[in-house]
């Protein structure tokens, strides 16, 4: 099972600002095994991700953190060895973009 949730709104602005959007996300992915013989289980927890966006004029900047909440989370099984690769932690981000047009 692969689960993924996205909500956003959009916060009314005075006319100069534009827009503010509120992110919230959510992801699962349910039992997967690490290895051939299907007898390990790889570790799973959802992992939630948020950020703000702000809009005026041509540029748009971004703010945000994936994994807010820091769980321990398992990309995938490694196959043949049994094990698994974890994913990254609790990441924070930042961007600036401009549209050309």
């Amino acid at each position: 099972v692969l689960a993924s949730f996205w909500a956003t709104y959009d916060v009314p602005l005075p006319e100069e600002a534009q827009a503010l959007r509120l992110a919230l996300g959510v992801r699962y992915q349910g039992l997967e095994y690490a290895d051939v013989g299907e007898t390990r289980i790889v570790p799973r927890s959802p992992v939630v991700n948020m950020g703000v966006q702000m809009h005026k004029g041509r540029y748009t900047v971004a703010v945000g953190l994936n994994n807010a909440f820091n769980e321990r989370d398992f990309l995938y099984g490694a196959g043949t060895g049994g094990g698994s690769f974890p994913g990254p932690g609790r990441t924070a981000y930042a961007r600036l973009s401009i549209a050309l047009n």
